[in-house]
């Protein structure tokens, strides 16, 4: 198995991990390495929306000499995390979400953000997941969840972050030579979205559709009424609209 992070920076508190890795390469620090903070201040996922990051959760970024940027990295690090986490849970019922979360029964228990920077060659993935809450704020009570309620009793999250750190090392080469290719089959079959009627929301455009799956390139793949299928990258707002079988 390769090594790929040799250092483990834990912080107590920091506004947010992935700001955390962009000081550091700022400063010029390069190296690969794992930074993991016990509490954010500032926790954000995609599209800059705010991220509750308490002191009972896992809150890390993945700092990563990659030479060629993989658009599908995010992809890749959700279906690791979702084996991490289903091995710990033993439930069939996680599922991974397009583009960037994880999902236990219509409830997110984690999510994803990846940056580049292009100057140093370094991929950032910020990694939050909901351990050990048993209360939430208000706003998103009704839409998160955690091990913890899953369970029923507490989960080390050290050992959450160092089961995925072994998973992650282990299959990270593969991922590198052939992309999706050989993670497809696992991502179909653990997909929140697959065989759902959604509405997705790109910039000011909306689309409607069935989710047929994803691409060997992480594009999520959307047939349109008119029997006709739309690859997107990325989108702004996913809404289900209905379920099929």
């Amino acid at each position: 198995m390769m090594n790929l992070f040799n250092k483990i920076i834990r912080i107590q508190q920091v506004d947010s991990t992935n700001l955390e890795a962009k000081r550091r390469l700022e400063n010029g620090f390069t190296d690969n390495c794992v930074i993991v903070a016990d509490y954010q201040t500032n926790g954000r996922g995609r599209m800059n929306r705010k991220w509750d990051s308490q002191i009972s959760g896992l809150w890390f970024s993945l700092l990563l000499h990659i030479k060629k940027i993989q658009p599908c990295i995010t992809i890749f690090t959700g279906i690791i995390l979702h084996k991490t986490l289903s091995e710990i849970l033993k439930t069939k019922e996680l599922k991974i979400k397009w583009i960037n979360d994880l999902y236990w029964q219509n409830k997110k228990i984690a999510g994803i953000l990846s940056e580049y920077d292009n100057q140093n060659k370094m991929a950032i993935i910020g990694i939050g997941v909901n351990v050990n809450q048993y209360i939430f704020p208000d706003y998103i009570k009704n839409s998160a969840y955690s091990l913890k309620l899953i369970t029923g009793k507490n989960v080390d999250k050290y050992i959450v972050l160092s089961l995925f750190l072994k998973n992650f090392e282990h299959y990270f080469q593969a991922f590198m030579d052939n992309g999706l290719i050989n993670f497809l089959h696992y991502y179909e079959k653990h997909s929140y979205l697959k065989n759902k009627m959604i509405k997705l929301k790109v910039g000011k455009n909306s689309y409607k559709g069935k989710v047929k799956g994803i691409s060997e390139t992480g594009e999520l793949i959307l047939l349109m009424n008119n029997n006709k299928t739309i690859k997107f990258y990325l989108a702004d707002k996913i809404s289900i609209l209905e379920n099929l079988t």
